[in-house]
């Protein structure tokens, strides 16, 4: 019966290494396959958080207190380059699999 629960053991940890393995992979793929859903999921979540913060009132007097402005995350030209070619070599790697950029399906013409 111990080498049973070895077995099992082992297993349980090859199944956590394929899952890291497919995690990895799927973050190296990017957002070419079910992009659409991961994107309503992540705006469902910051919406959730924007909410959050707005509805807060001590959230707003702790920052008009300190007499500083709210700090907010702005795009630079550089960074706007670097994912304008991030999304063309995405574009590009759909393409010559055959399938949409955005929504994963096979290209094909539509009748």
């Amino acid at each position: 019966m111990n080498d049973i629960g070895q077995i099992i053991s082992r297993l349980e940890q090859q199944r956590a290494a394929i899952d890291r393995a497919i995690t990895a992979l799927r973050e190296i793929e990017g957002p070419a396959k079910g992009s659409i859903s991961a994107h309503a999921a992540t705006q469902t979540v910051h919406r959730k958080s924007s909410a959050n913060r707005q509805s807060s009132p001590k959230a707003s007097s702790e920052s008009s207190a300190k007499g500083e402005a709210p700090k907010r995350g702005h795009l630079t030209a550089a960074g706007r380059k670097k994912l304008s070619l991030a999304a063309k070599r995405r574009w590009a790697l759909a393409k010559r699999k055959g399938i949409n950029a955005v929504t994963g399906k096979p290209l094909g013409k539509v009748t």
